[in-house]
């Protein structure tokens, strides 16, 4: 539903408009209504300025009264008629989009298990205090920065860091608010900050401030009304002076902007209509107006441009290697979800009986596969498990899993994350258009640079929410600048660009952004070539209607 709030005065004012042009058109007089409407909206206009917005509704409201004073009641019903219904349809747009979104502070746990002596109690978040012993369950997020307790946990960091693998943390180590408990059971955490200087709060409190920063983006019409008002009432005093008050009415009537107010509106309407179709949610007209001057597009690695999952890029074999072999360690993977785990089970569909496995959180998975011993992990994991000396760096700086059969190393399996292809294809097509791309991320450089190589852009990696925030707006010293992300540690460098744009893989975040994309990266494509083509159309409508008043201002003059 329509907020009633934003909506209200423009049914009041469709209503108004529709009594007074029936009056007219029974003979009844419909002189005080008119007079009524060009008040109201007159008095909007002072509303408005004591705001320090200067809007349409004066060049509207004094129209009216001038065809008010003129005795043209049925067009003063209709241009306000009209008007009504141009503004109640973009309200309909925007408030659609809005339904789209989800409240910043929905990100943020309202409370959590907190150990109270021998009992585990649910608090607010806000009434944890440092020292407080917190209790996270398997699957539960960590509410405020807090030194683990427990002798290990492996943590999903993806919502804070966009790194998808999952991160193993030892007894005394700093887990982040909004770290994911993935340990396969509770844990226990010593509280090190309250909930208000956690990184979580601290995120979406950023964000919140940077959208308050921005200032409201007004339509086109809105920013050239205080020069066309200029020159409209100009042109109606030097014509009054020299041929009469009567003659100057003529350069009001021919000059009224209802004209501009209604095809700005539904060319408007019109352009978000068709981006929703099309996947793309845009929160308003504004959006449209700013992506054609974008010069540079930041964007996210992880969820934007990968699928977030992990594959077998390359395998460099061992000492024995043969594909009985890679069965083996494909059967021994599938006894784990880590991701690096799943990318090795889909080497293989062989269902090779698994006699005994036990998995090491983060580190790896020893397991009896077909009566033959299988040990699959991190390097340090497996020496440990096999006494075996494995090569320190086959793959280079990209992630490894080594396997060693009975002992004996069988291969390295060197990972990288899936590219999505429908993301590679829009940033061809956003560097055909001329625009620089950018990847931002705050993964390890190795898989951020693959990443960047194979699609021929630039790259910073390692980066913290601040410092992506920090690039953003050394970018903007060149020009208006457009981000796509979708992770809560997008979040502030999403609010600080000009045009914000989430993926909607985490819907959450579409809040601070200013369109969503519902179908992955090519439809920022759509986005762009809609912005410009409304571009184009809106200036062409502009410049022809105001081709048309002046002649009608020369003609009537």
């Amino acid at each position: 539903m329509v907020e009633t709030h934003t909506v209200r005065p423009w049914l009041a004012l469709l209503a108004a408009s529709a009594v007074a042009l029936g009056l007219e058109l029974l003979g009844r007089g419909a002189g005080p209504l008119v007079a009524l409407l060009a008040t109201a909206l007159l008095a909007r206009f002072a509303a408005k300025l004591r705001e320090g917005r200067i809007t349409v509704d004066l060049l509207m409201g004094f129209s009216l009264l001038v065809l008010y004073m003129e005795g043209l009641l049925l067009e003063a019903a209709l241009v306000a008629g009209l008007y009504a219904v141009a503004e109640i349809a973009e309200d309909l747009v925007e408030e659609a989009a809005r339904r789209q979104l989800v409240g910043l502070r929905e990100l943020l746990p309202r409370s959590t298990l907190v150990r109270r002596g021998d009992a585990v109690v649910e608090v607010p978040v806000d009434d944890v205090r440092p020292g407080d012993i917190v209790v996270v369950p398997h699957g539960g997020t960590v509410p405020v920065d807090s030194t683990l307790v427990s002798r290990y946990a492996v943590f999903d960091t993806s919502m804070v860091t966009g790194e998808h693998t999952p991160r193993r943390l030892e007894q005394g180590s700093l887990a982040e608010s909004g770290y994911v408990n993935i340990t396969g059971a509770a844990i226990e955490l010593r509280a090190a900050r309250p909930a208000g200087e956690s990184l979580l709060q601290l995120l979406v409190r950023e964000a919140e401030e940077a959208l308050a920063q921005k200032t409201r983006a007004e339509r086109l019409i809105e920013r050239v009304t205080p020069a066309y008002m200029v020159l409209l009432f100009a042109v109606y005093a030097a014509a009054s002076l020299a041929l009469g008050p009567s003659q100057g009415l003529v350069a009001i009537l021919a000059g009224c902007p209802s004209t501009y107010i209604i095809a700005s509106s539904y060319t408007y309407m019109l352009s978000l209509s068709l981006l929703a179709r099309r996947g793309v949610v845009a929160r308003g007209a504004h959006v449209l107006e700013k992506a054609p001057r974008v010069w540079a597009v930041v964007l996210d690695k992880t969820g934007t441009l990968t699928l977030g999952s992990l594959k077998v890029a390359k395998v460099v074999p061992g000492r024995r290697f043969s594909r009985e072999l890679v069965d083996l360690v494909a059967a021994a993977a599938r006894m784990s979800l880590h991701p690096a785990s799943r990318a090795l089970a889909e080497l293989s569909r062989s269902q090779l009986p698994v006699n005994y496995a036990r998995e090491e959180p983060g580190r790896g998975v020893v397991a009896r596969v077909a009566g033959r011993y299988v040990v699959l992990g991190s390097r340090g994991f497996v020496e440990k498990h096999t006494g075996e000396e494995l090569p320190p760096r086959p793959c280079g700086d990209a992630a490894t899993v080594y396997a060693t059969v009975e002992g004996v190393f069988v291969a390295a399996f060197c990972l990288e994350e899936e590219l999505d292809q429908g993301a590679a294809w829009a940033v061809e097509k956003l560097k055909s258009m001329g625009l620089r791309v950018v990847i931002a991320s705050g993964d390890s450089s190795g898989s951020v640079r693959r990443a960047a190589e194979r699609l021929g852009v630039e790259f910073y990696a390692g980066l913290r929410p601040g410092e992506k925030k920090a690039l953003v707006e050394r970018l903007q010293g060149h020009g208006p600048v457009m981000v796509v992300g979708d992770g809560v540690n997008d979040l502030p460098m999403l609010a600080a660009a000009d045009v914000g744009v989430a993926v909607a893989r985490v819907a959450l975040v579409a809040r601070s952004a200013d369109a969503v994309l519902l179908r992955g990266l090519p439809g920022l494509i759509e986005l762009l070539r809609a912005a410009r083509v409304f571009r184009v159309s809106l200036y062409t409508g502009f410049t022809v209607a105001t081709v048309l008043k002046l002649a009608a201002v020369a003609a009537g003059l």
